[in-house]
């Protein structure tokens, strides 16, 4: 295991032994990072490589090949050995034995695969959920390791080389909605990308060696500062990732920060305050609309009087989004009031982090009691019956949505808007900052882009989660238009929980009649336009062109799963992460 001693006190020392003061350690490590020169550049095509999140810069999820037949598993890895133990938490602590945990999507650079994998120690509490002895379960997020491990395809084999073990933590699980925030590198010609703890990055080599530390608050050491998010790297490899920072005591009670951080390949890091990127919102003690539940006021909802207010906050990124690029260098992100999740914004930027537009996502939506949601006698209609005011698209901690930068330059995002069956709606903003469409779609995913014949099509999942009748379904996979109009759908039918039996054969028990949740966060593109999700029936999928199924193979048992990524690399091997699990299946 490649590491640098890197807690707040050991990186002292560690400088001091090589005869450096932090500051003086930037300028030797920035004068190395890349020869890449800072010119224009051709963002239109980021080659076959998946060298960070949705393949890359704009994250639209498409691959250069065209995938591989689901004929064999191909390799297997675990990345989370403590799956068992963090839905025996999530059951003890809510009844419901789900996995809270955002997985980073594997990296494949030509044979090279880079893959995020948890180590350490997973404190259960005695018994599962009580929060006792503490510090357990939730509380001792901190005693678990991230790691990066480098693995090569040699022959047919993929083939573990090394590891780097980060000192990255995630944020107190206050601060992040309980669910695990994604630990996610990313990788830029011969350099890989790895986030550190107190709001800075490692920088190496391919191999996982060479480690260069590059803290952009130098020389300030703050624990209470959290890398959040995907690591984003542009076309000519400038760096971009979100920083929060929160308190270690009432995360939630008191004001918190953001950062977006830019390390450009021949320079120093810089970086700006959130507050001080989104034009119009509101100062850290004005009053924003809360919720009649945040209040503690019982339904039916709406009530009659205005929704309570609270302080805003300051303004911060979600705490699993991530900048997104844009064919012009635009730079795209989401923004909340730290304390009040109803103020909400989506913002460009231009390259050196200087504000180009600010779009308000706070009260542009009319279609809540009445439209979409059932609400108490006498509700206007269009209002969100949580508020008893107009909705907003909601940039949630727990969901793992990112912008997408489209090729004709708007942006699409996907935010929560839970009057609408618990779904959400995906918004287009044109790229002079104009709302261009929206739609009602069910939600926290970073939608995978098909270029094709002039125009593109948008790809999502599009789950029912919870219907006036109490009941669920159906589930969506569902192609739009650039305006965000429905092509084709394509609809779950299996209904089967299955498990593998030691013979290889299944064991199946018919318990899910509306189908299963697709659980993919992050779906995947063929050039021919052939999409690949996973599903919570343990499946993973391939979807032709008009919501014809090509092909399903099921790989593990996946109930109550995480939302995770897919990959389809330049070879057509498409990996799947499930139940802790990565399979990558071919021919």
């Amino acid at each position: 295991v490649a590491a640098v001693p890197l807690l707040a006190a050991a990186r002292s020392q560690y400088f001091e032994s090589m005869g450096l003061r932090p500051l003086a350690l930037f300028g030797l490590l920035l004068s190395g990072c890349s020869n890449h020169p800072n010119a224009q550049v051709s963002r239109a095509d980021a080659g076959c490589d998946w060298a960070q999140w949705g393949q890359n810069w704009a994250h639209t999820g498409m691959s250069c090949a065209v995938a591989q037949t689901f004929a064999r598993p191909l390799a297997v890895v675990t990345f989370d050995p403590f799956v068992g133990q963090e839905v025996a938490e999530a059951a003890g602590s809510s009844g419901v034995p789900e996995l809270r945990v955002h997985y980073a999507s594997p990296l494949v650079v030509g044979d090279d695969a880079y893959i995020a994998v948890k180590g350490g120690t997973y404190l259960s509490c005695s018994p599962p959920g009580s929060s006792t002895p503490k510090p357990c379960g939730m509380d001792a997020w901190d005693k678990q390791v991230w790691t990066v491990q480098h693995h090569s395809w040699v022959g047919s084999d993929l083939v573990f080389q090394r590891s780097y073990a980060s000192d990255w933590k995630p944020a107190y699980w206050p601060a992040s909605g309980g669910w695990e925030p994604v630990f996610q590198p990313a990788v830029h010609d011969q350099v890989v990308w790895v986030p550190g703890a107190a709001g800075t990055v490692i920088r190496l080599d391919r191999q996982l060696g060479n480690p260069r530390l590059v803290n952009p608050f130098a020389p300030v050491i703050n624990p209470n500062r959290f890398v959040t998010g995907p690591l984003v790297i542009d076309a000519d490899g400038t760096l971009l990732y979100n920083v929060n920072e929160v308190d270690p005591v009432q995360p939630r009670i008191l004001d918190g920060h953001g950062y977006l951080v830019r390390v450009p390949p021949d320079g120093a890091p810089s970086s700006v305050a959130y507050q001080d990127i989104v034009a119009g919102a509101p100062k850290p003690n004005d009053l924003c609309p809360m919720t009649y539940e945040h209040a503690g006021i019982n339904g039916p909802y709406p009530k009659s009087f205005p929704a309570p207010e609270g302080k805003c906050g300051s303004q911060r990124p979600g705490f699993n989004s991530g900048p997104a690029v844009g064919p012009d260098g635009t730079i795209f992100v989401v923004s909340r009031a730290h304390l009040a999740e109803n103020d909400d914004s989506l913002v460009a930027l231009h390259p050196d982090l200087t504000p180009k537009w600010t779009f308000r996502m706070r009260e542009i939506l009319s279609d809540g009691c009445g439209v979409l949601a059932t609400c108490s006698d006498g509700a206007a209609i269009g209002v969100d019956p949580d508020t008893g005011l107009k909705a907003s698209i909601r940039v949630f901690d727990e969901a793992s949505s990112v912008p997408v930068a489209l090729p004709d330059g708007a942006v699409l995002y996907g935010g929560l808007t839970t009057y609408n069956g618990g779904r959400g709606h995906l918004i287009k903003v044109g790229a002079d900052g104009k709302l261009r469409a929206t739609y009602d779609f069910g939600w926290d995913v970073t939608p995978a882009v098909w270029t094709h014949d002039g125009t593109y099509s948008i790809l999502t999942k599009d789950n029912h989660y919870f219907a006036p009748d109490g009941g669920v379904g159906p589930h969506d996979l569902t192609q739009l238009s650039q305006d965000l109009k429905v092509e084709w759908k394509f609809t779950a039918t299996e209904t089967r929980s299955c498990a593998s039996q030691a013979d290889g054969g299944l064991n199946c028990i018919a318990d899910h009649p509306a189908g299963f949740e697709w659980c993919v966060n992050a779906p995947a593109v063929g050039r021919d336009g052939t999409l690949y999700a996973n599903s919570e029936d343990g499946r993973i999928y391939a979807i032709h062109q008009g919501g014809i199924l090509r092909e399903q193979r099921f790989l593990v048992e996946s109930l109550n799963a995480a939302y995770t990524p897919i990959v389809v690399d330049a070879k057509g091997r498409v990996y799947s992460l499930n139940g802790g699990v990565m399979t990558v299946v071919g021919e």
